[in-house]
């Protein structure tokens, strides 16, 4: 997993190794159970970056990552949630369905980042996964809780207060 996950990060241009990837998934593959979830969500996300779409890989990590889910911290749940829309991966929406819930039991801010809340709308907006609409709002209220408690100074350009509150 740290070696995947070095590797894209590392790496100027990771889709230039999707091969390494591919070989690298095959002899993680009867290891995924044993991961620690967040080194599994590394993994995944490794993936998108260098585009290595790895089906068999990225079923058995949907399942595992899915059977986890209350042990996955807000960052593991937003990279996992954008990893699997920006490679269309297969069990992708079983995948967010369960980030949906997860989302739904937690207080929109309290350890999320505006980052990691725009990059689960943002997976949930491409992946078109339109059956949990209630998380889809508990996210965009925590987004606009969280910009609304930013105190921008004079010099700051960006959104009024009055265009955040029609979010």
């Amino acid at each position: 997993a740290l070696l995947i996950k070095g590797l894209a990060k590392g790496t100027a241009e990771p889709t230039r190794m999707a091969s390494f990837f591919h070989a690298a998934c095959a002899s993680a593959l009867p290891r995924v159970q044993t991961f620690v979830v967040s080194d599994l969500v590394d993994v995944v996300h490794a993936l998108a970056r260098a585009g290595a779409a790895d089906g068999t890989i990225l079923r058995a990590a949907a399942r595992d990552i899915v059977s986890r889910i209350d042990d996955c911290a807000p960052v593991d749940l937003a990279r996992a949630a954008w990893a699997y829309a920006m490679l269309s991966a297969p069990d992708s929406a079983d995948l967010l369905r369960a980030v949906c819930a997860a989302v739904r039991t937690t207080h929109p801010v309290r350890g999320w980042s505006a980052q990691q809340l725009t990059n689960v709308l943002w997976a949930l907006a491409v992946a078109d996964v339109r059956s949990d609409m209630a998380a889809v709002a508990h996210l965009r209220d925590g987004l606009a809780s969280l910009l609304l408690a930013v105190q921008p100074s004079p010099s700051m350009h960006g959104p009024s207060v009055e265009v955040v509150r029609h979010i």
